[in-house]
């Protein structure tokens, strides 16, 4: 199985890096804009999590993959990564459309990594409880912080943009439903 995830993460890393190269071409037809998805082009829900604002960009959040399914890769088929990696473009996508301005873009895969990384966590806790236990108490640290402190500002600088920390929630709570329904499963 593992080999199948580590495609999964060729497959994704090439589209990344083949947005990245096409700038042009991503900001028109293939990042997160409420009003376009609208009008038909659902595709971009899915798209934007391809695009990123810079190579910074692009380069953490592919090392940040690449650590999850390293991770997690015990928990995770290929079905169930899949799954939640639309899963969280859906629910990513329904945020921004029905709660921010028609306008508004999104890109990158941060909201993603936040499903990939709370499901795998909560798929692991028969497994390696402590350390799953642990590791979701950090997870729901950092949301806290984003939501009461604020993103790290020099991350902003980094990736030239806004850090989208409603896409983190929202990420981790797609990821958390899903790897509860998962655990529920397995225990039944």
């Amino acid at each position: 199985m593992l080999i199948r995830l580590q495609l999964a993460f060729l497959v994704i890393a090439c589209l990344s890096v083949l947005a990245a190269f096409f700038p042009q071409f991503s900001d028109t037809y293939l990042i997160f804009e409420g009003n376009k998805v609208l009008d038909g082009q659902v595709w971009r829900v899915f798209t934007s999590h391809i695009c990123h604002t810079n190579w910074s960009h692009l380069v953490m959040n592919l090392l940040a993959l690449a650590l999850l399914m390293s991770l997690f890769n015990e928990v995770y088929t290929l079905a169930s990564f899949l799954c939640v990696l639309v899963l969280a473009g859906i629910g990513i996508g329904l945020v921004y459309i029905l709660f921010y301005p028609a306008g508004t873009q999104y890109l990158g895969l941060s909201g993603v990594l936040h499903a990939v990384a709370s499901a795998g966590a909560i798929m692991s806790i028969k497994a390696r409880r402590l350390f799953a236990l642990v590791f979701l108490l950090g997870l729901i640290a950092k949301l806290i912080y984003e939501f009461t402190v604020g993103a790290s500002e020099s991350l902003a600088v980094m990736i030239n943009a806004r850090v989208a920390v409603e896409a983190h929630l929202v990420g981790a709570l797609v990821g958390g439903l899903f790897g509860a329904y998962k655990l529920s499963r397995q225990t039944s």
